[in-house]
């Protein structure tokens, strides 16, 4: 591991990779041409890469502070491993290794930071390659909020029903910063006393959730969080999880069972469950009529999800 300077930084910026060598070079690559006018420095979390990925950064990214895990530990544990080399900087910039920045959305998020005080953490939209919106935040899980999404009432009156999700691209129009409960640690601007105060994340998650919980601990502290529709990322969701497709699915029920108990848990799994049923059946006879086999597969995917949460022996 490097050692960390006395040098002062306004700004850190953390990457947690694991086997997206490729990636990883283009987000590191992006944050300091996006951040040359400022103070910082880039601290890279290696969960024991097989791919190059060290390698790569020690020849590339000399100034990168690198710590090198000896085993994979997870997105949570790998964050608070990096928060302790924050320093003095004011603000902390988490980021994966599998998002791309766009050359002004770090300096956007900074100001937005900077000119609102309550603001505890901050987060931009999250974009598929594509243009695609992916789920960035939204309002803290609940029986209320999973009915709202699971049975689309959130979708289908959006100004009345909270559900899971901000509706990213009704916001979007609305051209402004909105306040909600959660957002994602796929790239999440805070506050380095917000780090201090909550002590960062809860280790017990291994990967998803874990932004909820602490977004939730972070508003408890008397923070607002905000998530910024006007400023966007390209992240290629999913690029070094690709063998543990379900573990949301456990995070998720983990973060009920914690915040809400074993009753509510339950019900909170039945509702899921009769959601992703009704998804699958939706695709299912969308596929009859159109013949497209891939509706076919996510009507398998959204059954398969619905048979996860009632599978209450495995999780």
């Amino acid at each position: 591991m490097i050692g960390i300077t006395s040098q002062h930084f306004n700004l850190t910026a953390i990457i947690v990779s694991w086997n997206t060598k490729d990636l990883l070079r283009q987000c590191v690559s992006a944050v300091f041409s996006s951040l040359e006018q400022l103070s910082f420095q880039v601290v890279v979390v290696d969960n024991a890469s097989k791919d190059g990925s060290v390698e790569m950064l020690r020849e590339s990214f000399p100034d990168v502070l690198l710590i090198e895990n000896k085993e994979n530990v997870g997105f949570a544990r790998a964050n608070n491993q990096a928060f302790k080399l924050a320093g003095n900087s004011k603000c902390v910039l988490l980021l994966n290794s599998d998002a791309i920045l766009r050359s002004e959305t770090i300096k956007t998020m900074l100001e937005f930071m900077e000119t609102n005080e309550k603001a505890g953490a901050v987060a931009p939209a999250l974009c598929y390659p594509d243009g695609g919106f992916q789920p960035g935040g939204g309002y803290i899980p609940s029986l209320q909020t999973a009915f709202n999404y699971f049975f689309f009432l959130s979708v289908l009156f959006p100004r009345t029903y909270r559900g899971l999700f901000v509706d990213q691209r009704k916001v979007k129009l609305l051209g402004k910063p909105i306040r909600i409960d959660w957002v994602a640690g796929t790239c999440m601007l805070v506050r380095k006393e917000v780090i201090d105060s909550t002590g960062g994340f809860d280790e017990s998650y291994f990967m998803y959730a874990e932004d909820a919980e602490w977004c939730g601990r972070i508003r408890k502290g008397g923070w607002d969080i905000y998530y910024l529709p006007y400023v966007e990322i390209v992240h290629y969701h999913g690029a070094s999880t690709k063998d543990v497709s379900d573990r949301w699915l456990k995070a998720l029920i983990a973060y009920m069972r914690a915040e809400k108990g074993v009753v509510q848990t339950l019900l909170f799994r039945l509702i899921a469950a009769g959601g992703f049923l009704l998804r699958s059946v939706f695709y299912f006879l969308a596929s009859l009529f159109t013949q497209r086999k891939e509706l076919m597969q996510r009507a398998y995917q959204m059954y398969i999800l619905s048979r996860g949460f009632l599978d209450l022996g495995k999780n």
